[in-house]
């Protein structure tokens, strides 16, 4: 069988070596061009493997990439829901260490550190009454929870959130605000439906009723988060 071969025209029995079919007289190609292109043929099969071999490594390793980081979302969000958001000291603690730009959150956290702040910052007088507001907001300040969660640290929209009730001697109510580490909401670019703080209920929830903020009473009653 190594001696014949088939012509590349009629497709008849001829031998190895003849250079034309003796039945249709067409010419054949040499054993050396055959060998020739026979290795022409495997380079672009080896990189059209190696294409798709490449190929289907990327989407795998973007697939792993993928999961990688949505496990990483996801558990981390699992982790810090489930230990200690229903410690209030765990939660105050964290708040002070997160919001030390929040003045009203500095005022009400335990700790020297804001006192030595107004020292160095305001008069001796405006320091005494920061310190003595400091101990008015400390005694008269609850760590509210969410009643949906029963958590005194919630999530809404991405943002971590806690809660104070405290005594407003100036209102001369107790009043309810909202907190987020960091961000106020009244921050219009962290969040434009939550406001910190409000002087006065009344106006905020008539505002709140007309769609255009959100106080913290109407978000402890609608936002089950």
């Amino acid at each position: 069988m190594d001696n014949i071969k088939f012509c590349v025209k009629c497709g008849k029995k001829i031998g190895k070596d003849v250079k034309f079919c003796p039945y249709c007289g067409a010419e054949q190609p040499s054993s050396n061009n055959e060998v020739k292109s026979n290795h022409q043929n495997q380079p672009n099969n080896y990189n059209q493997n190696k294409g798709h071999s490449t190929t289907s490594v990327i989407i795998t390793s973007l697939v792993l990439i993928v999961l990688l980081l949505a496990g990483i979302s996801f558990g981390g969000y699992k982790y810090y829901e489930s230990r200690g958001s229903t410690s209030p000291n765990e939660i105050m603690k964290w708040a002070y260490t997160n919001s030390k730009t929040d003045t009203l959150s500095m005022i009400a956290m335990v700790g020297n550190d804001y006192e030595d702040y107004a020292r160095e910052s305001y008069s001796k007088k405006d320091a005494e009454n920061i310190a003595a507001d400091k101990i008015m907001y400390q005694k008269n300040m609850v760590l509210m929870k969410n009643k949906y969660t029963n958590r005194y640290l919630f999530n809404y929209n991405g943002h971590k959130v806690y809660m104070l009730r405290m005594y407003d001697k100036l209102a001369n109510k107790y009043i309810e605000t909202v907190f987020t580490p960091k961000q106020p909401f009244s921050n219009k670019k962290t969040f434009s439906k939550l406001l910190i703080y409000p002087r006065e209920m009344d106006e905020v929830d008539k505002a709140a009723e007309s769609g255009t903020v959100y106080t913290p009473k109407y978000y402890m009653e609608h936002f089950k988060k």
